[in-house]
């Protein structure tokens, strides 16, 4: 409830107050916390190549952010990333694999198992 009531200040222009833990610097412009973009942090931004979706049937407009491979990127802005067989996050959204036993973004391909094919 309280959403669309500041959804329909913004529009009308009511307020310039800042939303989803943004703060104001000056007069009309947020500084918006991690996630957040806009003139009053009213945007959501998804990370870990995330896509925003928005939700149906809801008046006004909302929208979650979608995570790419949810078995591993999660959260409500797609920002944790789970390496799998001891992998380590790097900054790039992938993950560095211990060692050559293991392969794939998140470190997911046993390349035993892959071996005993060939």
């Amino acid at each position: 409830m309280s959403d669309s009531i500041e959804y329909l200040k913004k529009i009308f222009g009511i307020t310039t107050e800042c939303l989803n833990g943004g703060v104001q610097i000056l007069k009309g412009q947020c500084k918006c916390p991690t996630f957040y973009r806009g003139n009053t942090c009213e945007d959501i931004v998804c990370a870990n190549n995330g896509t925003l979706v928005k939700i149906p049937n809801l008046e006004p407009a909302q929208y979650v952010c979608k995570c790419p491979h949810p078995e591993y990127i999660t959260g409500k802005h797609c920002e944790f990333v789970k390496c799998m067989n001891g992998g380590q996050l790097m900054e790039s959204g992938y993950c560095r694999c211990s060692n050559y036993l293991y392969s794939g973004q998140f470190c997911q391909i046993n390349n035993q198992v892959l071996n005993i094919f060939n």
